[in-house]
Formats: C-alpha cells, sequence, structure tokens
C-alpha cells in the first residue's frame, strides 16, 4: 500500500493510495479461505470446493469486501501516520477499481485544529455585587398572593351561583347503573362557571344549598375522549358539602401554608432566594459573555467549515422559526431588522465561526485541566431536561437511554459551564456594586 500526501490546504489534507494488485488478491484469498470450509456446492464434499471454482463463484463479492477492508485500512493508516484527529469521517473517493489492477483511491480529510491555550490569569471579569430592595420582595409577595386563591365559606346561607366554589361529593353512572371508571370524587372543589367539568354538570348546581343532595344528569359529549362512554348519558349523585367566595390570598402565616412553607417568614425567605437566584444567573450571564470575548481576542484559528456549517445551520433555522412565530421583526433581529437575507446570513456565519472556535478553546482547556462531567452530572442534566416535559419524564430518560448521541449533546453543555468555573477561579474577578433594578439594563446593554 502506498500513501501520498497530495495536498494540504487549511485544515483539509488530500491523500492518494495506492493498494497493489498483489495486495488485493492476496486479500481476495485470505478471505476466501475462510469461507471456504463453510462452502456446500453440487458434486463436492462440504469444504472440499476447489479454490478456482470458489474464486469464480465468490471471488467478486469477495473482492469488493476486499477493497472495503482495505479502504479502511488505508484511512487508519493514515490517521496514525500523520497524527489526525478527522472532524468527521474521511471522504473517500474511488478513482481507478479494476479486478487485476491496482486500485486508485483518494481520502480527504478535515483536520481537527491544534490549539495551545493560552495563559488566561490576565483576563479581567467584572462580577456585579447585587444589592435587593426588600420593597422587591414585598412586591413578589403580592404578586404571588394575586395569583392564589383561597375559598371562604359564604356567611350566609344563600343558594349556590355563578362564580362560587362548591365543595362536593360525586359518584357518576351510567343508565345501567355502572360507575363511570374516574367518575367519583370527594371534597372536590369545583368553581360554577369554570366548564372545568362536562356542559351542562355545572349549571345544574347553580342554586343548590349546602347540605343538599342533586342529582345531576348529563349525556357525555360525543367527541369525548373516553369513546365507551362518548355520548351516552349519565346520572351524577353530587353532595354539596359547602358553598365558598375566591378570595385572593392574605400574605400572612396562612397563607404561607396553603403554599407548603410552615410560615410568613419562611415563605419571605424563600422569595428572597428565589430573587436572588435570579439576579445571579444574570450575574453569571454577564461574566460569561466578558470572559469570552476576551477568549476571543486571544485565539484566531482556522476552524472546521463543517463545524461552522452545522452550527450556522442550527442559528439560521432558529431564527427563521423565530420569525415565523413572532410577526415583530424588530422583536427577533432588533437592530438587524433592515438587512437583508444575504447580510443576515454573513453576520450569523460569524457568529457560528465564533461559537465554533470558542468551543474548541474551552473544549482544549477543559482536556488541559482534566475536567470530566460525572455520571451524576450527566444523571443531573437528564433530569432537568425531563423537567421541562411534565407528564412525559419517562419518554425523556427512555430517549436518552436509547441515543448515545442526544446523550453527547447533552453532556457538551455541562462540560462547558465546568470549564467556565473552572476559568472563573483563575481570571481577575473584581465586583461592582450594583442596585438590583439596573441589573438587567448593563447585562442587556453589555
Amino acid at each position: 500500500m502506498k500513501i501520498t500526501e497530495l495536498k494540504k490546504e487549511g485544515l483539509t489534507q488530500e491523500f492518494e493510495v495506492i493498494i497493489s494488485k498483489a495486495t488485493m488478491d492476496a486479500q481476495v484469498d485470505k478471505e476466501l479461505a475462510k469461507i471456504a470450509p463453510k462452502v456446500k456446492m453440487d458434486g463436492f464434499r462440504a469444504g472440499k470446493v476447489p479454490m478456482p471454482v470458489l474464486k469464480k463463484r465468490y471471488g467478486q463479492s469477495t473482492w469488493v469486501d476486499a477493497l472495503n477492508d482495505s479502504i479502511q485500512k488505508a484511512v487508519d493508516q493514515i490517521l496514525k501516520d500523520h497524527n489526525i484527529t478527522p472532524v468527521v469521517q474521511p471522504e473517500v473517493s474511488v478513482e481507478k477499481a479494476d479486478e487485476g489492477a491496482d486500485v486508485v483511491i483518494k481520502v480527504s480529510i478535515e483536520v481537527t485544529p491544534s490549539v495551545e491555550p493560552k495563559p488566561y490569569d490576565k483576563i479581567k471579569v467584572e462580577k456585579f455585587k447585587v444589592k435587593i430592595d426588600e420593597k422587591e420582595v414585598k412586591d413578589r409577595l403580592k404578586d404571588i398572593a394575586k395569583n392564589h386563591f383561597i375559598n371562604e365559606s359564604i356567611s350566609d346561607s344563600r343558594p349556590a351561583q355563578n362564580g362560587d366554589v362548591v365543595i362536593i361529593d360525586f359518584e357518576g353512572k351510567l343508565e345501567s347503573g355502572k360507575l363511570i371508571d374516574g367518575g367519583s370524587g370527594t371534597d372536590f372543589a369545583l368553581e360554577l362557571g369554570s366548564n372545568m367539568f362536562i356542559p351542562g354538570f355545572e349549571d345544574q348546581l347553580v342554586g343548590a344549598e349546602k347540605g343538599c343532595t342533586v342529582d345531576v344528569k348529563v349525556p357525555f359529549p360525543k367527541e369525548y375522549h373516553e369513546k365507551s362512554i362518548a355520548g351516552k348519558p349519565a346520572i351524577f349523585t353530587v353532595t354539596v358539602k359547602d358553598i365558598c367566595k375566591k378570595s385572593q390570598g392574605k400574605i400572612n402565616d396562612e397563607f404561607a401554608k396553603t403554599l407548603g412553607l410552615g410560615s410568613l417568614e419562611e415563605l419571605t425567605k424563600f422569595v428572597r432566594e428565589d430573587i436572588e437566584k435570579e439576579y445571579n444567573s444574570l450575574v453569571r450571564t454577564h461574566m460569561k459573555r466578558q470572559l469570552l470575548d476576551a477568549l476571543a481576542l486571544d485565539y484566531n484559528f482556522d476552524v472546521p467549515q463543517s463545524m461552522v456549517n452545522s452550527e450556522f445551520e442550527a442559528i439560521w433555522n432558529q431564527l427563521q422559526q423565530a420569525l415565523k412565530t413572532n410577526d415583530d421583526r424588530e422583536a427577533v433581529l432588533g437592530d438587524d431588522k433592515d438587512l437583508s437575507e444575504e447580510k443576515l446570513k454573513d453576520e450569523y456565519r460569524a457568529i457560528a465561526v465564533r461559537r465554533v472556535r470558542l468551543g474548541l478553546v474551552l473544549a482544549e482547556i477543559g482536556k488541559k485541566e482534566n475536567i470530566t462531567v460525572t455520571p451524576e452530572e450527566l444523571r443531573e442534566a437528564v433530569l432537568n431536561e425531563a423537567r421541562k416535559y411534565p407528564g412525559q419524564e419517562k419518554q425523556v430518560f427512555d430517549f436518552y437511554s436509547k441515543n448515545p448521541q442526544a446523550l453527547v449533546q447533552l453532556r457538551a453543555p455541562v462540560f462547558e459551564e465546568k470549564v467556565v468555573d473552572y476559568i472563573f477561579n483563575t481570571v481577575n474577578v473584581f465586583e461592582t456594586d450594583i442596585d438590583a433594578k439596573d441589573v438587567v439594563d448593563k447585562v442587556e446593554s453589555f
């Protein structure tokens, strides 16, 4: 096998490989020898078919197998001899492949660039030290109260009306007397007029009094999701246990308990910590932007076009989707709203180049500093992803367990954040006091 480097342009290297006829013949004989003991042909005992007969019957298919095997060996040899880490699977083109002659192939490889991490201890990063105003905590408590209601029993003995919340026990049956699966409940809070139950159900409870029992007769809708009872008449025996008015929650210990906390003090602490997490996230975003900008100035090397193309396609598709779902072009594009498609593509391709370059830099720093993603961290990443799809958690877990490539993609951002955290512990971080009300503007305008 003769390997010759033809050219090297940027990150692409091209090689010519000549596989001699003798090598191919030897490989074919080797492959035929492997199958000979298993071959059965009329007129010959099993495993005793002469080699010339085997070659005539299986020579062509075996030659193709030998060619594929030789090509893989050639590619592996190139990668080893030239110490190449390919970005994607090398491209192979067969220039000449006739039985009985030398085989000539060309191998084109896009090479992962060699990145030598530079010292980053001179980088300066500003970290906002946010002063949280207690008024913001109180306002957040008020917002929570506005969106949480409590049911208070009415003081008079009037009948239920639309807008009331009735506390009911109910049992549903079909005309045949068969209990409806899932058609019973106790201490259920039903707001009349909310259309939570099937049409006609709530209407028949308007005028009911506390302590009474009402037979609610309603048909299930024809398009009801449970086909076995769709369109069938039913009767629900409903006991009205209490009639309540919805009241906005008052910010006190009792209100805190309805949210699962022991006291107003605990709720206030929880809210304050939640606000702090939000600001900490903004602060970290600001710090990461500064760090990436500094690293971008330190590195300027060619990046693999296949990686750039992939990153650009992801960015561009995301942009097109945003423009489809939002008619306000300015809201999506900001100052770029008047740019032509060609100019936009140029701008977003430049962003893709920057992202790929920084990704390679961070990957090399992580490699140098022996930073890894632990199985526990990866499981936590899958769990966080599953939380985004309530009720479909099992499907999410199954997807990642069956798709290793998807798991690799989920690992990438976890790894990047760990590398960024490592660098933050090395660079010069200086704190700046800032009022909470100014944080968003500062981060957005950076």
